[in-house]
């Protein structure tokens, strides 16, 4: 995570992410950077930390593909 971020801000849109994405598995890095109001380059880092926990995998495709949520332990 970058370190001009504070931790538990990063760590309650991480936990956003994961919940929108529970309720909508197709849903687009775009459409969740809309939603929490912040860059599509930084929900695509997020995911990144989100896939390196193992919380979060891509099954498919990038275009007609899908989130799933692995491990919702956080």
């Amino acid at each position: 995570m970058s370190e001009n971020v504070p931790i538990n801000v990063s760590k309650n849109r991480l936990n956003e992410i994961v919940k929108m994405i529970e309720k909508n598995k197709e849903i687009t890095s775009i459409q969740i950077a809309e939603r929490l109001k912040v860059s599509d380059k930084t929900i695509k880092r997020d995911m990144a930390t989100l896939k390196e926990q193992g919380r979060l995998q891509r099954v498919g495709s990038l275009k007609s593909g899908y989130w799933e949520v692995l491990n919702d332990s956080e």
